[in-house]
Order: structure tokens, then sequence, then C-alpha cells
């Protein structure tokens, strides 16, 4: 630092925390084999000092089994109270190499979620924006008086076709009953447009940005809630098959 800074003339140096050294490996990820608990993790050296276990610094970054590059959901490291969660469980951090090439953790059976959706309480606010341009944005508390099913999705998500059907049925059938909304995340708005078009699908299509998915921790999809009319989460991932099966129990038509 005192070479550079006195060797710099008129430049202005940054030092060599933002410089030289986050040119360094910081981030090194494994895959956790364990059915259908498999997960990709990573370990990540957020000031880039060569070390990967300081708390309040360090992170942990957690993705689906399957993927070439981890995303940004992660999870600060805070000593002995260090945790991730993924797939609706929890973990306690036990071990981080400070080289970053081990780390060790185990599961929590039955501990509260941290980084979750809450039980009998209201969902997180938000504008619905829809697929459709000239429709304005909607507040979704606002959006309906009655038991409403979230339903995020993307063209990826398994079983689609078969979920759109029951949600078409569940809309054109039990529309006095709960209100679907089905917000997709991370395909372009035009195509989903165009995908409503051309399917003529009568549900309610939206577009749910980054920043909706990190308020309702959405991991993967699909993924879905049911609230109440208070607009207080009642269940999470709850398929739409089951939503449509229960309704016509409950309302013989």
């Amino acid at each position: 630092d005192e070479h550079y800074q006195k060797n710099s003339g008129n430049k202005l140096f940054a030092g060599t925390a933002h410089s030289f050294r986050e040119q360094r490996l910081n981030l090194k990820s494994s895959t956790y084999h364990n059915g259908n608990d498999s997960f990709r993790i990573a370990v990540k050296d957020v000031n880039c000092n060569g070390l990967f276990n300081e708390d309040g610094i360090d992170q942990i970054y957690i993705d689906h089994f399957e993927v070439d590059e981890i995303g940004d959901r992660f999870f600060e490291l805070d000593g002995k109270k260090s945790f991730f969660e993924w797939n609706g469980k929890k973990y306690s951090v036990l071990k981080i190499d400070p080289a970053g090439n081990q780390l060790q953790f185990e599961y929590l059976p039955g501990a509260e979620l941290e980084k979750q959706l809450k039980f009998c309480r209201k969902i997180p606010k938000f504008k619905i924006i829809f697929a459709d341009p000239e429709k304005p944005k909607v507040k979704v508390r606002k959006y309906t008086k009655k038991p409403m099913f979230i339903y995020f999705w993307d063209f990826n998500s398994p079983h689609l076709e078969m979920d759109t059907a029951a949600l078409g049925e569940i809309h054109r059938t039990y529309a006095d009953v709960v209100s679907v909304l089905a917000l997709n995340y991370g395909d372009p708005p035009r195509k989903v447009f165009g995908w409503q078009n051309m399917n003529k699908s009568p549900l309610v299509i939206g577009i749910a940005p980054k920043k909706i998915a990190e308020k309702y921790y959405v991991e993967k999809t699909p993924f879905t809630i049911l609230t109440n009319k208070k607009n207080q989460l009642c269940e999470i991932n709850l398929t739409s098959q089951q939503l449509l099966t229960r309704l016509k129990e409950k309302y013989p038509r």
C-alpha cells in the first residue's frame, strides 16, 4: 500500500484490498449428495484475504444440485450461530477450513426456519406486474378479498401443462372461493405474454422480479403459497392438483 501510494502520482489509489487481491479465487463450491435434499454449496472469501471462515464477513451460498454456476442466495457467517437453509430444512455450520477446502454442517430436525415465510402472518407486500403491459400494477393485498393461491413458475417447471390446466379449472369453477395468481419467475416478460395469448390462458399471469422471489424465498419452481382472505399464509407448496381436489370435495358443483 505504501509503495503504490507514493508512486501513483495524481491517480487515486484505492488500496490493495480493492485491487490486486480481488483477482484471487474467492469462491469454492462442492455438491452435497442426499437424495431429494441434495444441493450445491459454496463458501466465499468476501474480502479476498485468503480466508473463508471470518465471522461477519464471509458467506455460504446455496443453489440447486445440478447447477454449474452457483446463484446469489447466501447466508452470512455468525460464529456458533452460523446456519443455512434449503428445501425447508435448517443446517448448522460446525466448521469451515480457513482455506475453504472443507465445510462441516449438520441437519437440525424440527428447527424453526429463519429465512422462510411465517405461517399465520400476512404475506410480504408487493405490486403485481402483469404480463400484459397494458394492465397497471396492483398491490397484492388489494388484489382480492378471498383466499389466494400464488403459483410461482417458469417454462422449465415440471408438470407445467398439468398445473396450468388444474389452475384454469379452479379459476373457471371456483373463482368465488379462491383467487389464482400465476407469477412467472425468470423468463422474458414478452415471452410470457406471448405464451398467455397463444394458449388463451384464463389465468391472471404476472411477472415476479428477483426482489419478489427473494421476499418469498423462492428456491425453485413451481413454488406455491395459499393464503386466507386476510392475506395470512396458510400453506406452502400445495400443488394445483391437490387444491383442485380439495375444492371439489368441499364445494361439489
